[in-house]
């Protein structure tokens, strides 16, 4: 369904209106005629009551079509220009006479059809003209190629489902206020919401006309109706607000506002657009010289690969369509290039990489991803926390960035980030982990200082040069499986090494280059696992 409501701004200038009889005849026919001072149009008149037009030279009868005319002051040269004019709904037409003296009784059907209320009677000798509807247009005259200066409006039919009444609002008389028709007060000091109560349920997929007038105090509020937030209610000054919002759900009006909000809410309508009414329909193109704002939902057609529903004048099969039940598409010179899903993306070009100033995701072939940019070293990350950039843990794989022509996987933090973090290779059932080549572990050398070797270090292999009779302490690990391998390699004197707790004795004595021992901590002490040349000292 198509909605093309409240002011469509056609902005064009009158070129050739004069060569056209047709335009001619049409544009004489938008001024029928002034108030008759046989019947004018009273202040107090309503529903049901008459007025009388004296109808103008080109004028004849009242279109069949015409539901509305416009009225304004006679010195007027058009209603747009006139700062009091009215509109008025008509149900039905008389006419008697004949031209110049031809009047036209109408009888009122409705009153003040602007947010602006005039007051005063319309005396003889005010204009009236007819508001353009599809039916004028065709009984006056099949226009061809019309142009217009000024404004167009192209009004809907509206329901009205909301009356602003103290009834119809769940104000409590202490967050808000409300006496009889108003003012809906808010009361400073909280952020209770205040809902409105309506004559007719409010329908998803429908628009509402709402008007809101008042005026702002302290803060702002906000509004949201079937959902769908509306235009901010002022903090100060006059409010005057018309909103056109197609509903999402069926919520009804509900007004939420700031802690010091004491907002003074005078009127509010909320009124239901009859569906098929207000449409424009264009059979050619549509060519809008200026941009276009819409107040309401876009609707397009569904759209090919090839003739994308949105597109660009100069490359029409460039754009976004509807691809199917759930997906959009967006067409590439006419190739479906990439998916939008309700669970995420697809890309569906062979060729495709994402691409920043130095890093690109490529796929390289079927089945095959890779992350490249020319001969800089890359880094993926994965953050176990990140609070900043001085406050995180994460695991890096880095290719030549740590360490040229090397794979490196590493563990990093900083700030409050655990100072250790593991890296587990966790093989699944009987399943094994294979190194098709050396394996080096982490060693360091040492030698020792003053017979004592004090700062041992937490490699898994230790090579020690000795300068006399040397001893080493070694403290209790910290998780079961820990190994470390200790080779005399530079003989000096000899090293005697002391677990704190070991299994296999009290230390061991290394006194000659080559002596090795290798010793496993089994959760609780140190257990003997290699041992060479060396003295077990028990």
């Amino acid at each position: 369904m198509k909605r093309i409501f409240a002011i469509l701004l056609l902005i064009f200038a009158i070129i050739g209106f004069e060569s056209n009889a047709e335009a001619v005849d049409a544009k004489a026919n938008f001024v029928a005629g002034t108030i008759d001072e046989s019947n004018i149009l009273g202040d107090a008149e309503t529903t049901s009551d008459t007025f009388a037009v004296l109808m103008g030279t080109y004028a004849n009868d009242v279109p069949n079509a015409a539901s509305r005319v416009v009225v304004y002051g006679g010195a007027c040269s058009r209603p747009s220009a006139c700062g009091t004019r009215e509109i008025v709904t008509i149900s039905a037409s008389s006419c008697t006479g004949t031209s110049p003296s031809r009047v036209c009784t109408l009888t009122i059907t409705a009153r003040n059809q602007e947010s602006t209320t005039h007051s005063g009677d319309w005396v003889a000798g005010s204009k009236v003209d007819f508001s353009p509807t599809a039916g004028t247009f065709g009984e006056y005259a099949p226009l061809d190629s019309p142009e217009f200066t000024g404004n167009v409006a192209i009004d809907a039919t509206y329901t009205s489902i909301h009356t602003f009444h103290e009834d119809n609002w769940n104000e409590d008389d202490a967050t808000w206020t409300m006496v009889t028709t108003g003012p809906l007060v808010h009361v400073t000091g909280n952020t209770t919401t205040v809902t409105a109560t309506n004559t007719e349920a409010i329908v998803a997929g429908v628009t509402y006309k709402v008007t809101i007038t008042g005026t702002g105090g302290g803060a702002t509020a906000t509004y949201t109706l079937g959902g769908i937030t509306g235009t901010t209610i002022a903090a100060s000054g006059a409010i005057a607000i018309t909103d056109y919002i197609t509903a999402s759900t069926t919520a009804s009006m509900i007004i939420t506002p700031s802690n010091t909000c004491t907002v003074s809410i005078t009127s509010i309508t909320i009124e239901k657009l009859t569906d098929a009414t207000g449409d424009l329909t264009v059979d050619g193109n549509l060519i809008v010289r200026s941009p276009v704002y819409l107040r309401g939902n876009l609707y397009l057609n569904k759209g090919t690969v090839t003739y994308p529903s949105l597109s660009f004048s100069d490359e029409t099969n460039m754009g976004f369509y509807w691809n199917y039940e759930g997906q959009i598409g967006l067409s590439i010179a006419g190739v479906r290039s990439f998916r939008f899903l309700n669970y995420g993306f697809i890309i569906d070009s062979l060729a495709a990489y994402i691409k920043w100033s130095d890093t690109d995701i490529v796929r390289l072939a079927a089945n095959s991803l890779a992350m490249r940019t020319s001969t800089n070293p890359q880094t993926f990350s994965i953050y176990e926390t990140y609070t900043n950039v001085s406050n995180y843990e994460y695991y890096s794989l880095d290719a030549g960035v740590t360490t040229a022509d090397t794979l490196t996987i590493q563990a990093l933090s900083a700030g409050t980030g655990s100072a250790n973090l593991n890296i587990a290779l966790m093989p699944k059932g009987t399943g094994k982990v294979y190194a098709n080549g050396l394996i080096v572990r982490k060693n360091s050398s040492i030698s020792c200082v003053a017979t004592v070797c004090t700062d041992v270090p937490t490699s898994e292999s230790i090579y020690i040069t000795t300068t006399g009779t040397d001893t080493m302490t070694v403290a209790d690990g910290t998780t079961a499986g820990t190994r470390r391998f200790f080779s005399h390699k530079v003989d000096g004197g000899q090293i005697i090494i002391t677990p704190t707790n070991f299994s296999a004795g009290t230390s061991i004595t290394m006194a000659d280059a080559g002596d090795t021992m290798e010793i496993e901590w089994n959760g609780a002490k140190w257990d003997m696992v290699v041992f060479y040349g060396g003295v077990l000292n028990p």
